[in-house]
């Protein structure tokens, strides 16, 4: 399957009800409002680059695409506080993280940080 955005490839997601998602870095979120214009059963998949926005730079982009209705997918946070505020500041609703450890002890922290928001909510 082709996406209509440059006739690249697209993965195409079974496991949920969104036909498939749409994958972008957070350095080149640009284009964001094109593909708020495609079918809402896409998700939306941002990769945080290295160097790239931080997540208090990206949550007004991420907040754009979950108020168009949009699964939102973040992957490659590996810091608490970025998670922490990446849960604080956006709705549940649709929301994929997947963080990145390199250590057991780090990964252990991680998912405290993410139980203790879906604790608090």
């Amino acid at each position: 399957m082709k996406s209509a955005i440059e006739g690249q490839p697209i993965s195409v997601s079974t496991h949920s009800r969104s036909l498939g998602y749409i994958h972008r870095h957070s350095v080149s979120v640009h284009n964001l409002t094109a593909l708020l214009d495609l079918d809402t059963s896409w998700a939306i998949e941002v990769t945080m680059d290295p160097g790239g926005p931080s997540v208090t730079g990206m949550l007004p982009s991420f907040r754009q695409i979950q108020e168009a209705g949009r699964p939102l997918i973040v992957f490659g946070l590996n810091e608490e506080e970025e998670l922490a505020e990446l849960i604080a500041g956006l709705s549940p609703r649709g929301l994929c993280i997947f963080v990145q450890a390199d250590t057991e002890e780090q990964a252990e922290a991680l998912i405290a940080v993410a139980r203790g928001a879906r604790t608090s909510r």
